[in-house]
């Protein structure tokens, strides 16, 4: 750091905490913030990475409200072999529509649960 830098910076310092002594300079606490988290379905497979299953669950692990989306190549089914896990949070699931992009639970009942 240059030397012009460093008293410059020393100066800021020393003004704001003047400025916090008179009660002229305060800060608010803001509430926690998560941010949005958006997972990339990549792949039509059951399980595995970038599929929807692998999808939801880190969904489920991400605090707060998510996004799931389908990458724009994928299309046809994807074949559900057994329950998807159950949905724990919000969660915001995009699509390319049926025309493009369907689930095929074979003919199970229940394939996507959501709690709460």
């Amino acid at each position: 750091m240059s030397k012009k830098k460093s008293v410059a910076s020393k100066r800021r310092r020393q003004r704001n905490r003047r400025l916090l002594q008179r009660g002229l300079l305060s800060f608010d606490r803001l509430e926690d913030r998560n941010l949005l988290a958006t997972f990339i379905v990549t792949s039509t497979a059951d399980v595995g990475a970038g599929t929807l299953r692998t999808a939801i669950n880190a969904a489920n692990l991400s605090p707060g409200a998510d996004d799931i989306v389908f990458a724009r190549q994928l299309s046809g089914a994807i074949n559900i072999n057994s329950q998807l896990p159950t949905i724990t949070e919000d969660l915001t699931i995009f699509g390319p529509g049926r025309d493009v992009l369907a689930i095929d639970a074979n003919q199970q009942s229940r394939v996507i649960n959501v709690e709460g």
